[in-house]
């Protein structure tokens, strides 16, 4: 880690100094952060930091008052998660799963055909947390595409990876995207935050 001042709050940056000198973008969008008026304390970078739309993806920002929607983009709503298997990593062959990842998990802009109902407990789940996102704005035109983004993985920096533990067993872990959703949950609020803020 290192840290320096730009003209406002300490910098603490957790990327190599020649990778992050290296993006001229980064830099200059930590020093923006840093400069401003609500910034608290310090502002930092995760050792994934790389240029946002406004901050770094990996850029930490604390606020004294005031919420910033969409200070890294409009992606929100990405999963990560890692699950450790019962399996030792060196008696799996780890090029077939690759290739069944690859075959079974659509990726960018592909989904599914979930022609087939889903599970009831899952049916019931979507639909709570669909309308609970949505309401009656524009409930009606995002279920099916919702539905077909179910278990794909996005673009981007978004990933699914093995992993081999300290005991030697096999994790996996995801990095999952919003899959438009995100963005269109984002656009939403950001208005209502714009409106809010002209009253």
């Amino acid at each position: 880690m290192f840290e320096y001042t730009a003209g406002g709050v300490p910098i603490k940056i957790w990327v190599p100094e020649n990778e992050y000198y290296g993006h001229p973008d980064l830099a200059k969008q930590m020093g923006n952060l840093s400069r401003l008026p609500d910034a608290f304390h310090h502002v930092a970078l995760m050792p994934d930091g790389h240029p946002g739309m406004g901050m770094p993806i990996g850029g930490v920002l604390a606020c004294r008052e005031n919420v910033v929607p969409a200070a890294v983009g409009v992606d929100i709503g990405c999963g990560m998660a890692w699950a450790l298997t019962d399996l030792d990593a060196d008696s799996v062959d780890v090029q077939e799963i690759i290739e069944e990842v690859y075959l079974n998990v659509p990726v960018g802009f592909a989904g599914h055909d979930h022609s087939d109902k889903m599970p009831e407990a899952l049916e019931d789940e979507f639909e709570k947390v669909f309308r609970g996102f949505f309401g009656h704005r524009d409930y009606n035109e995002w279920p099916e595409k919702a539905r077909s983004q179910l278990g794909t993985l996005g673009g981007g920096n978004h990933f699914i990876e093995l992993q081999k533990d300290s005991n030697g067993k096999l994790s996996v872990m995801l990095h999952s995207g919003s899959r438009n959703i995100g963005l269109r949950i984002a656009k939403m609020f950001i208005k209502e935050a714009a409106d809010y803020c002209k009253e």
